[in-house]
């Protein structure tokens, strides 16, 4: 069954109820016929933004440029030189051959008797390479991204604080006099809703305020790659 025929068919059995009861239909009568309305009113308050483009068509621009420059992965090898014991040594390159040749402090041990043509030296110098991904254009790559990130975020943040909060405020008084009996009514409700979906519905930034978010999902992206 429909929920608003089932709620329907509720009404009807509680209107049927009541109507058999003299005294709660005597007071509903009375009820309705209220004549003093000191005070009855809605106020609702939504917040219309209005959003500068011309950042988000700028950053929307470079989002291709900035997605190239990752994908190049610009880095150098670096060289660490150092000199160890013989015994930690386990491979030797030209570089460790030609350090040997400036240095034969190097080499302390004796010849051995029976190949005195052998050299074996105490210590040599190992050339570690290594991928270095700091290099000057992946700085200024890192920082652009995070900067854009960070001012993107701080006016997302803003807009959407601005145009999904609804505010409503209600405030109802009455007064029902029976002769014999007064009674008076009176109610206050106050009501804040952040990321109201309706308020979103509402604004005429919405289009716009996709795009940003868009843009900032990509930059988080940018950002969780290998390089960076």
């Amino acid at each position: 069954m429909d929920p608003l025929d089932l709620y329907y068919r509720a009404f009807l059995e509680y209107k049927k109820t009541i109507g058999e009861d003299k005294a709660t239909n005597g007071l509903l009568r009375l009820a309705t016929s209220l004549h003093k309305i000191q005070h009855e009113n809605l106020i609702l308050v939504y917040h219309e933004c209005t959003i500068e483009e011309d950042w988000v068509i700028t950053i929307e621009k470079a989002l291709p440029f900035l997605e190239k420059a990752i994908k190049e992965d610009r880095q150098f090898i670096r060289n660490d030189e150092d000199v160890l014991p013989i015994e930690k040594i386990r491979k030797t390159s030209r570089q460790s051959i030609q350090d040997l040749s400036k240095h034969s402090d190097y080499i302390t041990r004796k010849p051995d008797p029976n190949n005195p043509a052998s050299v074996t030296p105490d210590k040599l110098m190992i050339v570690r390479k290594e991928n270095d991904y700091a290099v000057y254009e992946n700085r200024v790559l890192f920082t652009t991204i995070l900067y854009a990130k960070e001012f993107v975020e701080s006016r997302l943040n803003v807009i959407k604080e601005s145009v999904t909060k609804y505010q409503s405020t209600a405030y109802l008084e009455k007064t029902l006099d029976t002769g014999s009996r007064t009674l008076a009514l009176s109610l206050k409700l106050n009501e804040v809703r952040k990321e109201d979906p309706n308020a979103i519905k509402m604004s005429k930034v919405g289009a716009l305020l996709k795009r940003i978010e868009d843009v900032f999902i990509i930059l988080l992206t940018f950002l969780k790659t290998p390089l960076l």
